[in-house]
């Protein structure tokens, strides 16, 4: 999956559902522990690849994501968009201080700096070790093909579109009146979020 021939994405979509803001310092911190499982250094589409089937594991268990990334369909799968912009582009608040820009082999690496867990909770790293397990041993190009497989994929050519969350949840096993609960649940924590966001402004 060349850089060169990644469409755009619309990072702005989101269904009628209110979801709490994507944390780019858990996804920094989740990034830098795959990287350090694998001696400092891992492929990039791997990478954005195990991030989100670790979003969809915590999605599958609790109904909501690590990361609050917004789920897209690309041709090579099922992708995070925020995730593959700081990738992309190496913009970010944290992104830069903790990864080096990939180079021509597309490999992310670590600076030389201490990143830590404390954004992450116990059941965040658990997830970590579970996709790890489930996945880290394939290649870029067998990850792709286990994520075609999920419910939620689509085809979309060489264009992307975004996951509805509703189908999203129902594709990891939530029926509709515990994905009636989630909503309101997440409608909550973002309401809150917003809250404490303009109260600081």
């Amino acid at each position: 999956m060349s850089q060169s021939n990644l469409p755009e994405l619309n990072t702005c979509y989101v269904d009628d559902l209110k979801i709490p803001d994507f944390d780019e310092r858990k996804t920094v911190q989740v990034a830098a522990l795959l990287i350090k499982k694998f001696n400092n250094k891992l492929d990039r589409d791997k990478l954005l690849k195990m991030i989100y089937l670790i979003d969809r594991k915590s999605l599958e268990d609790r109904g909501y994501p690590v990361t609050f990334d917004r789920p897209y369909n690309m041709k090579f799968g099922p992708i995070l968009s925020h995730t593959y912009r700081l990738m992309k582009e190496g913009n970010g608040k944290y992104w830069n201080k903790v990864f080096l820009v990939p180079d021509t082999k597309h490999l992310v690496k670590l600076q030389d700096v201490e990143v830590g867990t404390g954004a992450l909770s116990e059941a965040d790293m658990e997830y970590i070790d579970k996709v790890i397990e489930e996945v880290g041993h394939m290649s870029f190009q067998e990850i792709s093909q286990y994520t075609h497989k999920l419910e939620e994929y689509e085809d979309t050519g060489d264009t992307s579109r975004p996951i509805e969350w509703n189908n999203w949840l129902r594709a990891v096993g939530w029926d509709d009146d515990e994905i009636l609960d989630i909503r309101e649940e997440l409608d909550a924590r973002a309401s809150f979020e917003k809250m404490v966001g303009d109260a600081w402004e």
